[in-house]
């Protein structure tokens, strides 16, 4: 509670020395007051808008280490969340990091948690090198965590042949180490140091595996994707996969999804149909066990970073079909407020969409996307709002995006 009040007072200090309206001031506080709330979603939505301010922000970089290394139920909510925003700050917030673990009661969940930071952050956590140096040494026996750290020191900038070589030998030879090297690859994205002989591995490892594990191809070709080393065969098997596997009314196949996206990213002339295809079965998923990989694998490394894609998304939105509109409103809420500005185009959807279930999506949606000036537009379309499913998802998306906390029933 102590440290909690400190924060507070440190924050409204900060903010109330800032030249910013009295509004802003206000709204600041308000996310300092609900993001350990019990409305997961309000929390998300906070720890969102964290992302304009934290940079150069002090006092949002603690508030966001807290829910980094909290312990209560739902740090598994907000985990890639407070990852992609906490990962926005400075070079300074390092070592605050790795302050605050050493202090922590340690261990692999709450080790992984920082190394998710720092592997996004990229060069601006060189500092961490030493560090991070020490917890390889300490993990060896690990290969779980070892293959993690691996991934994080070429990242940040640790230039070791060394390291490079283990983990093309990793990967090349499909060991439990390469496993964790691919599965922090996706979760910081690739990065420049990726050689051609690690993609050319990375290839061989989604070719053997396609056919016997498909969590493995899964990131393995989404790695190849944003790193534009998928060869043609391969975009040839993935169009064909799409092809005979997901066309169908209901996709129960997760990896048309994936594969879908995949396509789309390495393949612009085959970006349309892919995104379609992949977004049917993301209408087909959502919500449930994938959509925290959703808001980084498909929001970051695929999707929110290219503007091509997002280009191909929201021309996706005017789509006849309400799986695919679905589905493209449903990657724009795991994308969040990074996407705020298609706030309109899903307004307009809200208004106008004769599908009551994707009118019921797009109230969901701009609980993330919409800003306070937009709720006088949403109560009106309530009002004229003839499903009461509807109207309920617009009354909580207003309550969101006031930041406040759904009351749960007696």
């Amino acid at each position: 509670m102590c440290t909690r009040l400190l924060i507070l007072l440190v924050c409204l200090s900060w903010f109330l020395g800032c030249a910013q309206g009295q509004l802003d001031i206000e709204r600041q506080k308000k996310i300092w007051e609900e993001i350990e709330c019990n409305d997961g979603r309000v929390r998300v939505r906070a720890i969102q808008e964290l992302g304009e301010i934290v940079e150069h922000s002090a006092p949002a970089q603690e508030l966001l280490m807290e829910r980094l290394f909290a312990t209560d139920r739902g740090v598994e909510v907000d985990l890639y969340e407070v990852v992609r925003v906490l990962a926005r700050g400075d070079a300074t917030v390092v070592e605050k990091i790795i302050s605050r673990y050493q202090g922590e009661n340690r261990g692999d969940e709450k080790l992984k948690r920082l190394l998710y930071v720092f592997g996004r952050m990229g060069p601006k956590a060189k500092s961490a090198i030493p560090f991070l140096l020490k917890e390889l040494e300490q993990n060896q026996e690990n290969p779980a965590i070892e293959g993690c750290i691996r991934i994080v020191l070429a990242n940040v900038g640790w230039d070791s042949n060394d390291n490079f070589d283990l983990i093309h030998t990793d990967i090349q030879n499909r060991t439990e180490r390469g496993k964790a090297e691919i599965g922090m690859m996706s979760t910081g994205g690739p990065r420049e140091w990726v050689s051609d002989d690690l993609a050319k591995a990375l290839l061989a490892w989604f070719n053997q595996s396609f056919t016997e594990n498909r969590d493995e191809p899964i990131l393995a070709i989404i790695l190849l994707s944003a790193l534009g080393k998928t060869d043609v065969d391969t975009k040839n098997r993935l169009a064909t996969f799409l092809k005979t596997e997901c066309e169908k009314k209901a996709c129960e196949d997760e990896n048309c999804m994936w594969f879908g996206f995949s396509l789309a990213k390495s393949d612009p002339t085959k970006a349309r149909a892919a995104l379609r295809t992949a977004l049917r079965c993301v209408a087909d998923a959502m919500p449930g066990d994938s959509f925290q990989g959703m808001n980084v694998l498909a929001g970051d490394i695929l999707m929110g970073s290219d503007q091509r894609m997002m280009k191909e998304l929201v021309r996706m939105l005017d789509s006849r079909e309400p799986r695919v509109v679905r589905g493209g409103l449903w990657v724009l809420l795991a994308i969040g407020y990074d996407a705020r500005q298609y706030a309109p185009d899903v307004l307009n959807i809200l208004r106008a969409n004769r599908d009551e279930e994707v009118r019921e999506v797009a109230a969901q949606a701009l609980a993330f996307l919409a800003d306070s000036c937009n709720i006088p537009e949403l109560e009106s379309i309530m009002k004229k709002e003839k499903s009461e499913f509807v109207r309920d998802e617009i009354v909580k998306a207003i309550g969101v995006i006031r930041l406040e906390p759904e009351q749960p029933e007696n």
